[in-house]
């Protein structure tokens, strides 16, 4: 094919075979002032009922600002949902030069080798116009794929191979909570970032410390908020704080979720106090995944109830296995398998004063936690671990029940989701805040009102520690853990997110490769972001601007904490569905896993047992090497 070029002219109805069909000739409308060697191409848009107007407005701006001086014209073609047919659009001469695509269909497509890397187009100006440095590297390499095999025959994904598309928003899960409960629980809610708390502290004479969800002594917490002491669930006078800045610990969430369902203090008691479909962020917030690459027999394995050590970085800088990691730092799978198999390396690494790793929970333990949020409080998880009963196993219409207020005062959800949250009947009554993380606190976290620490009961008896009280004749400050250099001992946030991209296919018009980098560079630019942002589905890819007063503030947001989800998507990850080209692997785990384990009628053990001869002869056919999974 040849350029689509605008000639100033048209003779009789006769084109040239560069040119298209010009103003009055039944080609493009073009705006004042554009150039007669203006480069028209076509672009396919995906849009869902609340970006729409957003994307109109994204064209239009380009067409009559940047592109006159970029010399391009883009034509859109909408499509709502996603292309159904975008396989064989780009399979031949594709008409569109720049096309939307959605997360899942990413590397079948890329599998296929119909995408144009674009490393070598994002010369120092392009950077600079996208404003490259402020994506997040997690958002980009998810978006990098190989289609050459390597020297096994392989494909390749992740980090160190070629790019082939580019971000334009990021759809992270977050914590969506119901404000009116929270109020009607004597919870008080702020928004204070863990970096920003000592500042607040001293400038409004608290003392609050480092938690998602906590309870406070009165007199410990001081400030104003020493007047808005409560009971809690156990019959203490405490202040109840809520922050939607921080994530809550595994044990904040299970017992806040707990006490939503009791009836305490005249409350109204709720079937649930959580709801969640997805375990990403328990597993990966310790280093754990549900597969694992193994370097021995060179395929994946099923992973996600594997019960070996991982590990946090506290040395300022260490390389492992070949790898170099930075302090609080997670190692990756096959570097924390080096670490479990070296048992000396192991030994000089984690022992002796100033240790250079800290040993995490497993996997085991992170799927553990999840799960028993779900189980019933008589039924085994795993190893003697029961569960809690807080948390639905049955996930269905789960917006629905928590729009009810009937149901589940909290929910993890898409960040998109706000768009039906705020058009309902709960419109005005709920915000978000991030999604757990494993946090360790000196002291720990809990205690036990009937010294059952154990087996079948012991949940019942499990309550948070009270910030300001005394607990063994040692009062209990609430402070985050700290190895000896003063390494906060957390796990990583990672949110599980749904990525937009734009891609140029490798089979459209090759003379307009260029004209549609100059668009796309300015769509996945602070300008493009910036109207996308309108449409409130995606969180903006770069962190300045998703993270300045003028996003956080305008009035266009849906709700006052959508600084959370911006948090969640500056270290988001894509979920087990488009981990590769198929999902076809998940299919002999999933339905056990998501049923009998979810309702307590299976351990984790027995189900692994069940699966995995199955599960890892389905990953044995999945043909490509992921680095950094």
């Amino acid at each position: 094919m040849k350029g689509k070029k605008l000639v100033a002219a048209c003779a009789a109805g006769v084109m040239t075979a560069v040119s298209v069909l010009a103003a009055g000739c039944g080609g493009p409308q073009l705006p004042p002032g554009a150039s007669e060697d203006t480069v028209v191409i076509e672009y396919a848009v995906v849009y869902d009922t609340y970006n729409l107007e957003a994307y109109r407005e994204l064209v239009d701006a380009y067409n009559k600002g940047q592109g006159l001086t970029d010399e391009v014209y883009v034509v859109p073609k909408y499509e709502s949902g996603t292309m159904s047919n975008l396989t064989t659009l780009l399979a031949r001469d594709c008409r569109y030069n720049v096309v939307t695509i959605h997360e899942e269909q990413f590397k079948q497509i890329a599998a296929l080798d119909y995408l144009l890397p674009l490393d070598e187009y994002l010369t120092a100006d392009v950077q600079n116009t996208i404003k490259w440095s402020e994506i997040p590297e997690g958002m980009t390499n998810r978006l990098r794929f190989t289609a050459t095999p390597d020297q096994d025959g392989r494909l390749t994904a992740g980090a160190g191979t070629d790019l082939v598309a580019l971000p334009i928003g990021d759809d992270p899960q977050v914590l969506f909570y119901n404000t009116e409960i929270m109020e009607l629980r004597d919870i008080v809610v702020i928004s204070v970032p863990e970096e920003e708390l000592s500042d607040y502290n001293q400038e409004h004479g608290t003392n609050l410390k480092a938690h998602g969800y906590a309870e406070y002594m009165p007199e410990f917490v001081g400030g104003d908020l020493a007047d808005k002491a409560s009971l809690n669930e156990n019959g203490e006078n405490v202040v109840k704080v809520f922050n939607n800045r921080i994530p809550m610990s595994w044990e904040e969430l299970h017992c806040l979720a707990k006490s939503f369902q009791t009836g305490w203090e005249d409350y109204r008691a709720y079937e649930y106090g959580y709801l969640s479909e997805w375990w990403f962020n328990y597993g990966w917030s310790v280093g754990g995944d549900c597969i694992g690459w193994n370097e021995e027999t060179g395929e994946y394995e099923l992973t996600i109830t594997q019960d070996t050590d991982n590990f946090l970085v506290l040395a300022d800088s260490i390389t492992v296995n070949g790898t170099e990691y930075a302090q609080g730092d997670l190692l990756f799978y096959e570097d924390a398998m080096f670490i479990n198999e070296n048992a000396s390396e192991k030994t000089r690494l984690t022992q002796g004063e100033e240790p250079s790793l800290y040993i995490m929970p497993s996997q085991l333990d992170a799927i553990v936690e999840f799960q028993s949020l779900m189980a019933p409080e008589t039924a085994e998880v795993d190893g003697g671990n029961y569960g809690y009963g807080v948390a639905s196993p049955d996930t269905n219409d789960r917006s629905k029940r928590f729009l009810t207020g009937n149901d589940c005062p909290m929910i993890n959800e898409a960040f998109s989701r706000g768009n039906s949250y705020a058009g309902s009947a709960l419109a005005g009554k709920w915000d978000m805040a991030p999604l757990a993380q494993y946090r360790e606190f000196e002291g720990g976290r809990v205690y036990y009102a009937d010294g059952i620490t154990s087996g079948e009961g012991k949940f019942a008896n499990e309550y948070l520690k009270v910030i300001g009280k005394e607990y063994d004749n040692e009062v209990y400050t609430g402070d985050v853990k700290t190895a000896w250099n003063g390494t906060p001992i957390v796990g990583e946030a990672v949110s599980c997110s749904r990525n937009y991209m734009v891609s140029i296919p490798r089979n459209s018009d090759s003379e307009e490769y260029d004209a549609a980098i100059k668009f796309v560079s300015w769509l996945v630019g602070p300008e493009g972001q910036k109207i996308l942002a309108q449409g409130n589905t995606m969180v903006p890819n770069q962190t300045s601007y998703a993270m300045s007063a003028e996003y956080l503030e305008s009035e266009d947001r849906l709700s006052d904490n959508v600084w959370a989800a911006v948090f969640a998507s500056r270290n988001s990850d894509i979920g087990d569905w488009g981990y590769f080209d198929q999902s076809t692997w998940i299919n002999n785990w999933s339905s056990v896993f998501n049923s009998d384990v979810r309702y307590g009628r299976k351990t984790l053990t027995q189900f692994y047992n069940e699966v995995k001869t199955a599960a890892n002869n389905a990953l044995e056919l999945m043909n490509l090497r992921i680095y950094g999974r």
